[in-house]
């Protein structure tokens, strides 16, 4: 009982979380939800000023089904899954006593904020150094 309270609490923790961003509680440099709605519209006028096929219409067959994709895997999939993840972390501790920050690679919760921003910053860093390259072998080299 107490695992499905711990994924009841921590999913209504995750929901507050999405509604502070839509009423702006959050700074603004940190509000994903209002953040995802801009890069979207740049990226959507962008389709819509330099479109991939002449003949695109500004709402393309399936336009809306990708705005509902992108509402649910940023958020509404975040507020099950964090209950799910806690959930999960508490049975494995009761089963076995191991901890998730004892498996850990790099434990964050000690670390000092300005480490864990300079590990962001380098793992975003990495990240697109590593992907960039194989996205824009897809996008420019047109298959046979």
């Amino acid at each position: 009982m107490e695992y499905i309270k711990l994924l009841i609490y921590k999913s209504i923790e995750v929901l507050e979380w999405i509604f502070n961003q839509i009423l702006f509680n959050v700074p603004f440099s940190e509000n994903y939800f209002w953040g995802l709605i801009i890069i979207s519209l740049v990226v959507w006028i962008f389709e819509i000023i330099f479109p991939w096929r002449k003949s695109q219409k500004i709402f393309r067959k399936g336009f809306w089904i990708d705005i509902i994709y992108m509402f649910f895997n940023f958020f509404l999939f975040s507020i099950i899954i964090v209950g799910f993840y806690e959930a999960f972390n508490k049975l494995l501790y009761d089963l076995s006593g191991i901890a998730s920050n004892s498996i850990a690679l790099i434990d964050l919760s000690t670390s000092h904020p300005v480490t864990i921003n300079a590990i962001a910053v380098n793992g975003i860093k990495i990240f697109f150094i590593v992907i960039i390259p194989f996205v824009l072998n897809f996008i420019f080299i047109p298959s046979a």
